[in-house]
């Protein structure tokens, strides 16, 4: 097919046909079909570099279909490389075609970037990285000012975050489905507990706990589902709000949040003008995303889901920005302007 666009789709550790979900495969497939491209799944493992030919697999006649092809004009990668022969394959491929990646930032290093802009600053919560030799004093410290949220700088999929909510004499510890109250001493040491082993490898943020639940109690913040443009502006193809159904104080979708769209979102927070917030979380979200893509390592990103909280004042906070984003719900939605972006680098 000489004359057919070709996208290859990287993986690292599993092909993509066997790891995507059912339904963003489907979604992949049929729009590469109703654009006329040819869309090829491999993994790193897939790259013959001596030979310069990668292993791939191609859906045709109803079935995955091993193919051995050249490296293509364009690859996308599926995750950024963690493994030294990911970073080898990684640089082979960047040599001979271009890529679609990103590096790794964690939460701090994108919050930290965003902070140095004095337009975005005031929507940055203020955060700090916990250091082993005195961890104990910095929670303290900061517990002593209200509500904090103790979390891992890579966390994912909203788990293992402790919440620290002053109460009283007291303070009630939240973490993932599981709750306990006790002294401010008896809180520092459970939450001690659990990461002080885990500090020698991961990074941990103190943070302060932005109250953003909706009037009837329940945890809720905005969820903005973007993809980049041809033209480097910033499409919406979701914006909604996450509630919290339980009053869990995790409001993404893998807890079994609800989405709403956002104007309603708005309208249930009580807003004067829910189409003004509207255009608000938009704007904020678009100078998110365009600030992002001029740091180094984040040129390349194509897609953000940006999460914000929503304090009692329907002021605006940065949770993350996810490069990776799942689009439960709206997997169309996300591959209609996903494909124009690639198709736009073919032609570049």
């Amino acid at each position: 097919m000489p004359d057919t666009p070709t996208i290859l789709l990287l993986g690292h550790e599993t092909t993509l046909h066997q790891s995507y979900s059912p339904i963003r495969l489907r979604a992949v497939v049929g729009e590469a079909a109703y654009r006329g491209v040819r869309v090829l799944l491999a993994r790193s493992a897939d790259c013959d570099m001596e030979a310069e030919r990668i292993r791939a697999h191609e859906y045709v006649d109803g079935a995955w279909r091993a193919v051995d092809v050249p490296v293509p004009r364009l690859v996308v990668a599926a995750a950024p490389p963690t493994r030294p022969a990911h970073r080898v394959v990684d640089a082979w491929l960047r040599a001979r075609t271009k890529v679609l990646a990103f590096d790794g930032y964690d939460k701090h290093q994108m919050a930290a970037m965003l902070a140095a802009y004095p337009h975005l600053k005031p929507h940055i919560i203020p955060e700090e990285v916990l250091v082993a030799e005195r961890v104990e004093a910095q929670i303290a410290e900061w517990l002593a000012g209200g509500p904090i949220v103790v979390k891992r700088a890579d966390g994912s999929l909203g788990t293992g975050i402790f919440f620290l909510i002053p109460q009283g004499d007291e303070v009630a510890v939240h973490k993932d489905e599981h709750s306990w109250r006790g002294t401010r001493a008896d809180a520092i040491a459970r939450v001690m507990g659990a990461i002080r082993v885990r500090m020698g490898y991961r990074t941990y943020l103190v943070q302060r706990f932005i109250d953003t639940h909706d009037l009837a109690g329940q945890p809720a913040t905005v969820r903005a589902d973007m993809v980049r443009r041809p033209d480097d502006g910033w499409d919406f193809f979701r914006l909604t709000g996450r509630v919290s159904l339980g009053s869990k104080l995790i409001s993404n979708r893998a807890k079994g949040s609800a989405l709403i769209d956002a104007e309603s979102y708005f309208i249930a927070r009580g807003a004067a003008d829910p189409e003004g917030k509207v255009r608000e979380a938009q704007a904020l979200c678009r100078q998110i995303a365009s600030t992002l893509c001029q740091q180094p390592g984040l040129g390349a990103c194509y897609e953000f889901g940006i999460d914000l909280a929503v304090d009692q004042d329907l002021q605006f906070w940065f949770l993350e920005a996810n490069k990776r984003p799942l689009a439960n719900g709206a997997e169309i939605e996300r591959m209609m302007p996903a494909m124009t972006y690639w198709l736009s680098q073919l032609d570049g």
